[in-house]
C-alpha cells in the first residue's frame, strides 16, 4: 500500500469519528428538553407570563389576546379545542410571551422545566435574546410559548436567560 492510500484512509476514519462525536453531542443537547411539551403561537397582544389552571382561564386568555391557532411539531391546532376541559383534568399550562419584530434576529426557546419535590412549584428557564439588527422595522408581534405542566402545580417561576 502506498502512503497516499494510508493517509486517505486515516483521514476518512478521522472525519467519520468526528462526525459521530458531533452527532452524539448535538443529540445529547436536544434530549435535554425532549421531555418538554410545548405549543407556540403568534399574537399582536402583549400579556404577562402566567400559569393557566383551567379551561375557563384558558378560554379567557385565548379571547383576550386573539389566539386562535397553536402549533406543535409543525402541526396547527385550534387553541380552545386543544386546551379543552378534558385537557385541564390532568394538566395545567404556563404561557410565556416573547416580543419579536422583523428588524432583528431573535432566539427564544424553553431551556428547562424543573419541579420542587411535591411538584407544586415549577421553574421554567427560557432563552430570550436579540441577536442584532438586520433591517428596518415594519411589523412586530408576540410569540406565545405554551408549556404543559403537571396538574399539581400551583405556582410558576419564570427565569429569563438572555446570555
Amino acid at each position: 500500500m502506498n502512503i497516499k492510500k494510508v493517509v486517505a484512509i486515516v483521514l476518512i476514519v478521522a472525519i467519520a469519528i468526528i462526525a459521530i462525536i458531533g452527532i452524539m453531542f448535538i443529540g445529547g443537547k436536544s434530549n435535554k428538553t425532549s421531555g418538554i411539551e410545548m405549543y407556540t403561537a403568534r399574537t399582536n397582544e402583549e400579556f404577562e407570563n402566567a400559569l393557566i389552571e383551567n379551561y375557563k382561564e384558558m378560554r379567557k386568555f385565548v379571547r383576550e389576546i386573539g389566539l386562535e391557532t397553536v402549533v406543535k411539531d409543525y402541526e396547527s391546532f385550534n387553541a380552545t379545542e386543544t386546551f379543552n376541559e378534558d385537557y385541564f383534568t390532568n394538566k395545567k399550562v404556563a404561557v410565556i410571551g416573547i416580543y419579536e419584530d422583523n428588524a432583528a434576529v431573535y432566539e427564544y426557546h424553553i431551556d428547562d422545566v424543573k419541579y420542587n419535590d411535591d411538584k407544586t412549584i415549577a421553574t421554567i428557564e427560557y432563552t430570550n435574546k436579540n441577536s442584532g439588527y438586520s433591517g428596518t422595522l415594519s411589523s412586530s408581534w408576540i410569540n406565545c410559548m405554551i408549556i404543559e405542566l403537571e396538574s399539581t402545580v400551583t405556582n410558576v417561576n419564570f427565569i429569563e436567560i438572555t446570555k
